[in-house]
């Protein structure tokens, strides 16, 4: 099964691509406002930015008359608890869309999930959920990408020191 998540995508201006950066937006943002943070903390990797698949406001579509409805939320919630079954769709369609990004680009490559949600409600899960295929996971603000670039060279040494991909995981952890 493929996943059907809009996304954007930024691949390294030369080259095949050293790794993958999956970039999750926040709550109210779309798939396209991290590529530039992304690209810029890992130069040399395909960056791929998909869209939450639910609108904030499903009738309107947001816009600047409703900003608190503007962009895309990946899971409901009440301002506190997080609805189950929506995390479980947007888990599911997220495993989709690493699986055909691994295929795409190349199943040996590493992957990082950088999350610009505070506290990492969905990297971290999605990660655990994925395992092997995940070898990291930042957080990421607009503005800062130290935390991503961080991950990707602890990534990057490990590959070059030892050259195999499972002893590069031990160490984004």
């Amino acid at each position: 099964m493929r996943s059907v998540l809009v996304h954007r995508e930024q691949l390294p201006p030369r080259g095949a691509p050293r790794g993958i950066v999956i970039a999750l937006h926040a709550e109210g943002g779309d798939g396209s406002e991290l590529l530039a943070p992304c690209a810029a903390a890992a130069p040399g990797w395909v960056v791929l930015a998909p869209q939450a698949a639910r609108s904030r406001n499903a009738i309107a579509g947001g816009g600047s008359a409703w900003p608190g409805y503007a962009g895309y939320a990946w899971y409901r919630h009440d301002g506190a608890a997080i609805d189950p079954l929506s995390l479980a769709d947007a888990m599911r369609q997220l495993a989709l869309f690493v699986d055909d990004a691994r295929r795409r680009h190349g199943a040996a490559l590493p992957v990082v999930i950088a999350s610009a949600i505070p506290g990492l409600p969905l990297a971290q899960p999605l990660a655990r959920l994925l395992g092997h295929a995940v070898d990291g996971i930042a957080p990421i603000a607009r503005g800062g990408d130290a935390e991503l670039r961080s991950v990707v060279d602890r990534i990057e040494r490990a590959l070059a020191q030892r050259g195999a991909r499972h002893e590069a995981r031990a160490l984004a952890d």
